[in-house]
């Protein structure tokens, strides 16, 4: 369905077309596409430089040019299509990963990772219209506080809590962050001693 999405959207507004309009906010673009929907005299339906007349001709123009993108991306059997690969998710690095540097990048990015959600689900993830199918937006970190016990507190944070690029905290939490899974969290004191494995100790 992204796809299908996708495709249409580049067929009606980009594609062949002197001024494409913007395409961020999907929310919006949806609604565009609904109102067009009810209007099939729109003149939207029509791309010449696509050789597309009339609403009928670029929803099928559409599907087809759809299924070739799906085909060329995960091959031609669709019980093997999935959607965490298709909006799998690059982790880049903030200050070098796009560098423009190929062994820079190399020794800093990590991924591209599978992902699940979607823009209308509590898992919230979003990929820019038009654009590719990667994975630009996630939940980076998720926490839930019980107020009654704070050390039954639990939390993620998608990559880790190191910025050294070979450091074994550097992504440590990706697979669980993949699958929504919540370390607890030390709060009292305590519970931060009892937890606790290394000592960093700051002498002036």
């Amino acid at each position: 369905a992204n796809v299908l999405w996708d495709t249409l959207a580049g067929n009606v507004f980009v594609d062949g077309r002197e001024s494409a309009p913007p395409m961020t906010g999907q929310g919006r673009q949806f609604l565009v596409m609904d109102a067009l929907l009810d209007d099939e005299t729109s003149p939207w339906w029509t791309n010449d430089e696509l050789g597309v007349d009339g609403m009928t001709d670029m929803l099928k123009r559409s599907a087809i040019d759809a299924h070739e993108r799906l085909v060329d991306a995960q091959g031609s059997n669709p019980s093997r299509w999935n959607w965490g690969d298709l909006h799998a998710l690059p982790l880049e690095n903030g200050s070098f990963g796009q560098s423009g540097i190929a062994p820079i990048e190399w020794l800093f990015n990590r991924g591209p990772f599978p992902v699940g959600g979607g823009s209308s689900v509590v898992n919230a993830t979003g990929w820019d219209l038009t654009q590719s199918f990667s994975t630009v937006t996630v939940p980076s970190m998720r926490m839930i506080v019980d107020l009654s016990d704070f050390d039954d507190s639990r939390w993620n944070q998608l990559t880790g809590q190191s910025g050294h690029a070979f450091h074994t905290n550097y992504i440590d939490q990706v697979a669980s962050w993949q699958k929504a899974e919540l370390t607890p969290w030390a709060f009292s004191p305590e519970a931060v001693a009892a937890s606790t494995t290394d000592t960093l100790v700051l002498t002036p």
